[in-house]
């Protein structure tokens, strides 16, 4: 939902506006679909010898697109919550927090991750794509909603040293689906 309808709805129903509990609408969960087959089809591509880890911001609608991700890569369950992916939070801190859990012991599973899906919010994803490939924590690459941008970050995670390998919009992902 829209900000504006969501807090039409909200005030309809009696209840609080809370920006972190607005949903997908039918149709964003229809074409999140679309766009998650085609997503899947498009990472078949790569040469991966493992299945994405999905991460997401806690946010409602950002567990919702990540949850269905998860189902059609047969993930289910296995979406991970980061606080990190939240809006308005720095690159920084997602590339700390991927870091710490790729090289804890209590999370050792994700090392062996070659692919990791990372499901959050305009324009920070747009901030987190720039600051990977350029070092800049400025908004270049846009992501438009249900669209994915594929990097190659490696593991040393350094800023300004990631390659981008493809950036698809959503209605190129939903094609692929056909």
């Amino acid at each position: 939902m829209e900000r504006e309808e969501f807090a039409t709805y909200c005030l309809k129903k009696g209840i609080e506006s809370d920006d972190e509990l607005r949903p997908l609408t039918k149709m964003g969960v229809r074409r999140m679909s679309q766009a998650a087959h085609g997503l899947h089809k498009a990472l078949g591509s790569l040469d991966i010898a493992s299945a994405p880890l999905i991460v997401s911001s806690p946010l409602k609608r950002a567990r919702q697109t990540a949850d269905i991700a998860a189902q059609i890569m047969q993930r289910e369950g296995r979406v991970v919550l980061c606080d990190a992916l939240k809006p308005g939070v720095e690159p920084e801190v997602f590339r700390n927090w991927l870091y710490e859990h790729m090289h804890s012991g209590a999370r050792r599973r994700i090392l062996n991750q070659q692919t990791i899906i990372a499901v959050g919010h305009e324009p920070s994803l747009s901030r987190h794509v720039t600051w990977w490939l350029t070092g800049e924590v400025k908004s270049k690459f846009p992501v438009k909603k249900g669209g994915a941008i594929c990097l190659e970050i490696g593991n040393a995670m350094a800023p300004g040293q990631g390659r981008m390998m493809w950036a698809l919009p959503p209605w190129a992902l939903r094609a692929l689906d056909d």
